[in-house]
């Protein structure tokens, strides 16, 4: 990442072309990981004719439900890490008109300037995120298909935002990152502020 255009003393409202990288190798050891762990979930679990601890049949219900739940987040670790693999180009891009985001569970392309409110750092499942909180964004919502939609509501449920982005695939500084995109937010409702005529 160009952490330069992120330090840099120009005004907020000159906005460099910022491009942030997809973590390829981090990716793809996450992908290998959670692959080996599915692997070895269904081994033990197809390997066992039952579970049991004495006659009581509890126990046994809440190991399957546990060992399922398990598999269940391995798996879609795994095929979100190979999605992220797949993809070609860069994670982010900051330009003039706006974000241009490629790596979030919503791909949501160019979210313009003009369209977000705020940016923050939240908490969503076990690493801190960027949310960007938009003005609207139901079209977001509405257009995200398949095993992603589940991930883009429960941002939104959390953190207020469909729009929820982690370090994991990305490489960039998140507190750094947030700052620069909040100082442009600012800047340019200070100007717009200027440019309007007194009453």
């Amino acid at each position: 990442m160009n952490n330069e255009a992120l330090t840099s003393d120009q005004p907020a409202m000159e906005v460099p072309t910022v491009t942030i990288k997809r973590k390829k190798m981090r990716t793809l050891g996450t992908a290998i990981y959670s692959a080996v762990g599915v692997f070895y979930m269904g081994k033990y679990f197809f390997g066992r004719s039952h579970f049991t601890y004495g006659e009581n049949p509890f126990p046994t219900i809440g190991v399957l439900a546990l060992l399922g739940f398990m598999t269940l987040m391995l798996l879609f670790i795994t095929y979100n890490s190979v999605r992220q693999l797949l993809e070609k180009g860069p994670a982010l891009i900051l330009t003039s008109d706006g974000i241009i985001d490629h790596v979030s569970p919503a791909k949501a392309g160019l979210l313009r300037w003009e369209d977000i409110t705020h940016v923050d750092i939240q908490k969503l499942g076990w690493k801190k995120h960027m949310v960007i909180h938009l003005v609207n964004d139901d079209w977001i919502l509405e257009k995200v298909k398949g095993g992603n939609r589940m991930t883009v509501n429960q941002a939104k449920e959390k953190t207020g935002s469909a729009i929820a982005i982690s370090t994991v695939y990305a490489d960039f500084d998140l507190k750094r990152l947030t700052n620069r995109i909040q100082e442009i937010l600012e800047g340019r409702a200070v100007k717009k502020e200027m440019e309007e005529p007194p009453n």
